[in-house]
C-alpha cells in the first residue's frame, strides 16, 4: 500500500493497487456522521454503549442523571483503554449480543431506546421521567440486532 500521495493527471495510468489503497484510504474516513476518539474512562468501551466527551476531549460512558454525562454517540467498536474507536451519533449498529447495552441479548423491534439514569453505558425502552434525570432518545430497535441511532439532544427533568 501505498504511504505517501500521488497526484494523478489526465493520462496516467491507475493501478488495482493504487485503487486498492485508495479504497482503503477512504473505508478508514468514511464513517458517515461518526468520528474517531480516545477512550480514556479507565475500562473497555464496548460496541453500542452510549458516549459523552469528557471536558478534555476524550471518551467517558453516558449517564441521564445529568446534562453534562449525556449521549454524543454510541460505540459502534469494542474500545479499549486508551485507544481510539468510532462513534457515531446517526446511523445503523448491528450486534449479535445487546447485553452490554440493554442488559439482555436482543433489542424489542420497534421498541425506542433511552439513555438510563441509573447506570453508565447503557441503555433503556422506557422514558426517564424523575428530575434531575435527563431524557435522552438514542434509537429504534429495527430488529432483534439491530439499532436506527437517532441520538437527540437531552432534556432536563
Amino acid at each position: 500500500m501505498p504511504t505517501s500521495f500521488h497526484e494523478y493527471e489526465d493520462g496516467d495510468l491507475i493501478t488495482s493497487a493504487d485503487l486498492n489503497a485508495a479504497r482503503g484510504a477512504i473505508n478508514a474516513l468514511e464513517l458517515r456522521d461518526a468520528w474517531i476518539a480516545t477512550n480514556d474512562s479507565g475500562a473497555t468501551i464496548q460496541a453500542g454503549q452510549p458516549v459523552r466527551v469528557h471536558s478534555d476531549g476524550t471518551l467517558r460512558l453516558a449517564q441521564a442523571n445529568s446534562i453534562t454525562n449525556a449521549a454524543v454517540g454510541l460505540s459502534m467498536e469494542q474500545i479499549a483503554n486508551t485507544s481510539w474507536g468510532a462513534i457515531s451519533g446517526d446511523g445503523i449498529l448491528t450486534l449479535p449480543n445487546w447485553t452490554n447495552v440493554i442488559g439482555s441479548t436482543n433489542l424489542t423491534p420497534g421498541m425506542r431506546y433511552y439513555l438510563t439514569p441509573s447506570a453508565l453505558g447503557m441503555l433503556q425502552s422506557s422514558a426517564p421521567t424523575a428530575s434531575p434525570d435527563v431524557l435522552q432518545f438514542c434509537g429504534v430497535a429495527l430488529s432483534t440486532t439491530t439499532l436506527k441511532i437517532e441520538i437527540e439532544s437531552p432534556v432536563g427533568l
